[in-house]
């Protein structure tokens, strides 16, 4: 183990020199980029046979699996009903909100007679 029977000695470590680094630099406090993704959850089975339940991310047409991917998918568990509840009322209602409004069918009523 790190510094095991060494006592007063800093761990050790691999130091990467700076020809290593990565060399991108930008303006402080800024944002490149961003994406929006989604989340899909995925069954599968594997070239031996076994099957594999995972989240994965999709990002455009690229899909992305973190390594912890099946363990993280196995840990996630159903909301309990009040939480489950709430976000459908919130869901709602920001769906509610979002929604364009209908075009409404042409008049044809003149109600302007002999105007402009």
């Amino acid at each position: 183990m790190l510094n095991s029977g060494n006592k007063g000695l800093r761990p050790q470590g691999v130091l990467v020199t700076a020809g290593q680094r990565e060399t991108t630099k930008g303006t402080p406090l800024s944002v490149t980029g961003c994406a929006v993704g989604e989340m899909v959850l995925i069954e599968y089975f594997d070239a031996q046979g076994m099957g594999h339940n995972v989240v994965v991310m999709r990002f455009g047409n690229k899909f992305f699996m973190p390594p912890n991917a099946e363990s993280w998918t196995r840990d996630c568990k159903p909301l309990s009903p009040w939480l489950q509840k709430a976000l459908e009322d919130k869901f709602q209602a920001i769906e509610t909100q979002s929604k364009p409004m209908p075009d409404l069918p042409e008049s044809k009523v003149d109600i302007m007679p002999g105007g402009e």
